[in-house]
């Protein structure tokens, strides 16, 4: 089960990247401190982060706060 979700959530982080400029700056920077597949786990753990609080505190997903989180 873990495993599918942490495919789900990397795939997730890759569509979120090719669609939004913010975010590919955001992990360029996340990017200089690791290599370029670190930064794309790290973002899709946030992601599983970010879904987590969403279903538990039954909050919606406020892109700009999450970017600035990276």
């Amino acid at each position: 089960m873990v495993a599918y979700l942490k495919g789900a959530f990397s795939e997730a982080a890759v569509l979120f990247l090719s669609e939004n400029p913010d975010t590919q700056k955001a992990i360029a920077r996340v990017a200089s401190k690791h290599v370029k597949g670190k930064a794309l786990s790290i973002l899709a753990h946030r992601r599983g982060r970010a879904v987590y609080v969403m279903l538990t505190k039954r909050q919606s997903f406020a892109k700009d706060r999450f970017i600035a989180t990276l």
